[in-house]
C-alpha cells in the first residue's frame, strides 16, 4: 500500500530547509510535483 500524494506533500511540509529551518521544503517552492509512475513515487525537485 502506498501513501497518498497528499500524505507525501504533508511529509515534505514537515522537512525544514537546512539553511532556513523555519521554512519547509514545500514552503520554499522547490518541490514541483509528487506523483506515482510505474509503481514508484517520483518527487520532482527544482534546485535553488
Amino acid at each position: 500500500m502506498h501513501a497518498t500524494v497528499d500524505t507525501v506533500w504533508n511529509w515534505l511540509g514537515e522537512i525544514p530547509d537546512p539553511e532556513i529551518p523555519v521554512i519547509s521544503l514545500a514552503d520554499l517552492g522547490i518541490i514541483r510535483d509528487v506523483a506515482y509512475g510505474d509503481d514508484k513515487l517520483v518527487v520532482t525537485v527544482t534546485p535553488t
